[in-house]
């Protein structure tokens, strides 16, 4: 085999296997931004209930209320999760096309 052809053949490898990192790259982005989204809601939700409730016993929360306390987190998290949900297909568009 001449070394043009084993040339070509290297640098078609290292690109279908870059082309698989770039796949691979976006899916774990994607993943930690859906887990990381969901991350915080937990800690949102648990702070209401052991750091805003006890320091204002006298309000009643119900779920306006709640859901207008987390308008601002609930905002970012749902970016967050367009976000990984976007990185995850493309993603898996990548991966698919080697």
């Amino acid at each position: 085999m001449s070394k043009k052809k084993r040339r070509a053949q290297y640098s078609q490898r290292m690109l279908s296997q870059r082309m698989a990192s770039q796949g691979t790259t976006f899916l774990s982005w994607g993943i930690f931004a859906l887990v990381g989204s969901a991350f915080l809601f937990i800690i949102g939700v648990l702070f209401i209930y052991f750091a805003y409730k006890p320091a204002h016993p006298q309000v009643q929360l119900s779920l306006p209320l709640m859901l207008t306390l987390l308008s601002g987190p609930l905002i970012i998290e749902a970016l967050l999760v367009i976000v990984g949900i976007i990185a995850i297909i493309i993603g898996l568009r990548k991966k698919r096309q080697i």
